[in-house]
């Protein structure tokens, strides 16, 4: 018996349609649930940004608290009243560090070997600039080592 060819059920034809739809429909809920990039984080460099930051930075600019504040209890870590960086370059080399020489950005560690820098910035502003630098693929919170307490 060929339940597709009865009357009672579905065509393939309507169900393809049927999935689809809903298809669709669980992509747009999705693609709406996702962080939206703030007016200075557009095109590529938002992209680079860990949305974790990009939400910081929403919270920040738009209840206008402070850095340290907003920072309370989300797990990064703070360093001199500034927030600690991982970057993630595609490679790593003396003509590279200096475009991290920015105004407002502390440079704590460099590896050429993994192609990584932690830095730590006093304001969520200039993440836009360390995200304009060609070599950064990503720029991310340092939530500091996490470690298990056995009893």
């Amino acid at each position: 018996m060929n339940l597709l060819h009865e009357s009672r059920y579905y065509s393939p034809s309507t169900f393809r349609i049927g999935f689809g739809l809903s298809m669709l429909l669980v992509s747009c809920a999705v693609f709406a649930c996702q962080p939206k990039a703030t007016k200075d984080f557009k095109g590529p460099e938002a992209a680079k940004i860990n949305a974790n930051l990009l939400q910081l930075e929403t919270k920040v600019r738009t209840e206008g608290m402070s850095l340290t504040s907003a920072i309370a209890n989300t797990g990064m870590v703070m360093v001199d009243n500034g927030l600690l960086l991982d970057i993630v370059t595609n490679h790593l080399d003396h003509s590279v560090e200096k475009k991290f020489r920015i105004p407002g950005v502390t440079i704590r560690h460099l590896s050429a070997k993994y192609n990584r820098v932690s830095v730590v910035i006093d304001d969520l502003s200039l993440l836009s600039a360390l995200a304009k630098i060609p070599e950064v693929r990503t720029i991310s919170p340092e939530y500091g080592a996490r470690t298990r307490v056995t009893q």
